[in-house]
């Protein structure tokens, strides 16, 4: 079977829990409103298990390169802090982990269809989906 590919430019259109996931991971209330607030755009580009992902919102503009079953070290925009995350298949979706911290944020990036991708985020017993369409 063929790999999925993420391809694209996705434009965020809705949140599902996003600030209970931000309160959870200890964002402060201004920060989370701020956070909130903002409509990002992915830009991927996938070649195999190599990704560039582009975020972009109105004030800031960042980009993640890796390889998924190679672990990366990655600073986190909201702690500041350097983390080691690793990306894995499961089956259509692609599974990040940060591997110094068990209890930290599992990302799901998963197609719905073509034109539809869905990220979840969990922390603990708080999930949160945040759903982008493929403009």
């Amino acid at each position: 079977m063929a790999k999925v590919n993420f391809t694209g430019v996705w434009k965020h259109t809705k949140d599902e829990k996003f600030d209970d996931l931000l309160k959870a991971l200890g964002v402060s209330i201004i920060k989370r409103k701020a956070i909130t607030a903002l409509s990002p755009q992915q830009e991927i580009t996938q070649n195999g298990d190599q990704f560039v992902v582009t975020n972009k919102t109105s004030i800031k503009t960042e980009s993640l390169e890796f390889t998924v079953a190679r672990e990366f070290k990655f600073k986190n925009p909201l702690s500041g802090r350097e983390e080691m995350l690793l990306v894995e298949r499961d089956g259509d979706k692609i599974v990040t982990t940060n591997k110094m911290d068990p209890n930290g944020v599992v990302g799901t990036r998963e197609l719905i269809d073509a034109n539809h991708m869905i990220l979840t985020r969990r922390k603990g017993d708080v999930t949160a989906v945040r759903h982008f369409n493929k403009v």
